[in-house]
């Protein structure tokens, strides 16, 4: 479940609500953990009418990552704070704050999308893995074999995510810092996957 009080939610695993994003004509943009933890301040840019429209692109937040976000902001010390080895580094009060702005956000606004996939745990993350097909299962293995960091299932599940979106017909993309999920995309591209990557956010692109 979408753990915060999103206005507007889809479950990819729910027909209707694949045919409603698959009408918007919009690409969804799947935000991972240190994108909204380094972008927070270009979340409200991002989300406003006026650059979905000329961007046709709408951010996404996935159930696992909102939890996850969750989890380093309140547990001390914890592991999954070496996440944001690609960021400046953060004292827990900085985290609980781009939490505490983060809900604020995401409860006062429509055009920002929480995406449910029931996936909260290691095991439900693997089970959403199992439910592509083996050559992507076959990309995921030769990008992350031999990772054991507790990151990976989250990155995983993004990837996972991204290809049954772009499966259904929906273009989809990835905002992330993480090189080998960038490189991850680009070996599913080849593959004929309509994934986009973006390390930044995607109106300065645009505005530039």
């Amino acid at each position: 479940m979408v753990l915060s009080k999103f206005r507007v939610k889809f479950n990819i695993f729910d027909g209707s609500d694949l045919e409603k994003m698959r009408r918007s004509n919009y690409r969804f943009i799947l935000l991972d953990t240190c994108f909204i933890v380094d972008r927070i301040n270009a979340l409200p840019k991002l989300c406003s009418i006026e650059t979905i429209k000329e961007t046709a692109k709408i951010p996404a937040i996935c159930d696992f990552v909102e939890a996850e976000l969750k989890t380093i902001a309140y547990v001390k010390n914890n592991v999954q704070k070496l996440l944001l080895t690609n960021s400046p580094r953060r004292s827990e009060n900085n985290l609980r704050e781009s939490w505490s702005r983060y809900l604020k956000f995401v409860e006062s606004t429509s055009t920002i999308i929480g995406i449910v996939t029931g996936a909260l745990t290691k095991k439900e993350l693997a089970n959403l893995l199992n439910q592509l097909d083996r050559k992507v299962r076959k990309v995921l293995l030769k990008s992350y074999s031999g990772l054991k960091d507790k990151g990976n299932p989250v990155d995983l599940g993004l990837i996972a995510v991204a290809v049954i979106l772009t499966s259904s017909g929906i273009p989809s993309g990835i905002a992330t810092k993480d090189r080998r999920l960038e490189s991850t995309v680009s070996l599913l591209e080849r593959l004929g996957y309509d994934i986009e990557f973006w390390r930044r956010p995607w109106n300065a692109v645009n505005s530039s």
